[in-house]
């Protein structure tokens, strides 16, 4: 198993290779179940993950309608809008949101990428096209993943 994988416990009609999903954190539910450490703890609130395997094992759950299933899941990339002087294939960078207010302009959940947050080092695994800009600014698309942070 990848060390960016972790175990947790999805609902059986969401357990597919390739779904992916926000974990916002605990639910109140969740409290006292046997299942908890294993399916909450491994995964970081505030982060997109998405599914690589599904296991056999099916659990009782009681916030996936009565039973979900055991998968192994990673950290996904995430798509991000960056400067184009930043956008080098391979860099590693801190993440900086765009500071957009425009939230009906098509880019910006691009712009403002769920999954990241700022001072993330993050890998530029991807360049892809660039992005207009209402804002008349040189922006890129570009795919990102989280790096570990350094050591103290």
């Amino acid at each position: 198993m990848s060390s960016r994988r972790r175990i947790t416990i999805l609902g059986v009609g969401c357990a597919r290779i390739g779904y992916k999903f926000y974990f916002s954190g605990s639910v109140a539910e969740c409290s006292g179940c046997q299942y908890s450490d294993v399916c909450m703890k491994n995964l970081e609130p505030g982060r997109v993950y998405v599914v690589r395997q599904v296991k056999d094992k099916e659990l009782p759950c009681r916030i996936h309608k009565g039973s979900g299933r055991v998968v192994e899941a990673e950290e996904s990339d995430v798509e991000a809008v960056l400067e184009n002087r930043l956008a080098i294939q391979d860099a590693v960078i801190t993440f900086a949101p765009m500071n957009c207010l425009n939230m009906i302009c098509r880019s910006y959940e691009k712009c403002v990428p769920i999954g990241l947050l700022a001072e993330d080092r993050c890998k530029i695994v991807e360049v892809k096209e660039p992005i207009g800009c209402p804002q008349k600014l040189e922006l890129v698309l570009v795919l990102l993943r989280r790096q570990p942070e350094l050591p103290s």
